[in-house]
């Protein structure tokens, strides 16, 4: 008969390289899987704007052309269901002028948000957290016309990508975000200073943009400063 061999068991040695190569393994792939789970974050936040955009090109074309309110004092009659500020009731998206275009409450939260305190609304941090608004509509765009911002086209080209150029929503970061209206020129700074504190970081080094073409990307604040230096923010002074 054969002798019955004894397996032996591992060493020392063989653990540690082991869990050094798990440990190599796993330094590797989570900061791959990070950047996957933000991507498709990223990516829901982009086909929200882009829902919402066709939000308000059928209300707009319902009202000849004009774009829903960005903020109004004491009622819900603006593009998001809020109430005046946050402390006067908070924001009720179905209560807002395109909800009945878009049907859908989780098209105004962004995946990121989900959870996560909007601290600046003026509400009980449980409420905060269910603060159900991502995304803030260009103060200069409330009441406006959408057809009459797209310029004569260049004389040379016939090309006129003015209405590409001018930001209606932004993704706002949680730490500011409070009434879905989105107003560089006043507020916690000024210009490019409050474009760089409020809408940096929120994807990436930037945010998400929906145009009043209705095209929706991720900007960095550097080129998002850089449009509103050059007055694309503002359908008064955008160049087409």
């Amino acid at each position: 008969m054969f002798a019955r061999r004894e397996r032996g068991a591992f060493t020392l040695i063989e653990l540690l390289v082991v869990i050094a190569i798990i440990a190599i393994l796993a330094a590797i792939l989570f900061p791959v899987f990070a950047r996957a789970k933000e991507f498709a974050r990223q990516t829901h936040c982009l086909n929200n704007l882009m829902q919402l955009g066709r939000g308000f090109r059928m209300y707009a074309d319902d009202w000849n052309g004009c774009l829903p309110n960005s903020w109004t004092p004491n009622s819900y009659e603006n593009w998001c269901g809020q109430l005046g500020s946050a402390s006067a009731g908070g924001c009720d998206p179905s209560k807002g002028q395109i909800f009945r275009y878009v049907k859908s409450k989780r098209l105004y939260i962004c995946l990121k948000d989900i959870n996560v305190p909007a601290i600046k609304a003026a509400l009980p941090p449980q409420e905060q957290r269910k603060y159900p608004l991502s995304y803030a509509m260009n103060t200069k765009l409330s009441r406006r016309n959408l057809d009459t911002m797209q310029a004569p086209g260049n004389a040379s080209t016939g090309r006129n990508d003015r209405r590409a150029k001018i930001v209606l929503l932004a993704h706002e970061p949680r730490k500011t975000i409070c009434d879905g209206d989105y107003n560089p020129w006043w507020g916690d700074g000024a210009g490019e200073d409050a474009i760089a504190a409020e809408l940096g970081g929120v994807h990436g080094s930037g945010t998400t943009i929906l145009y009043t073409d209705l095209h929706a990307k991720v900007m960095d604040c550097k080129a998002l400063k850089a449009s509103y230096l050059r007055g694309e923010w503002d359908p008064d002074t955008a160049q087409p």
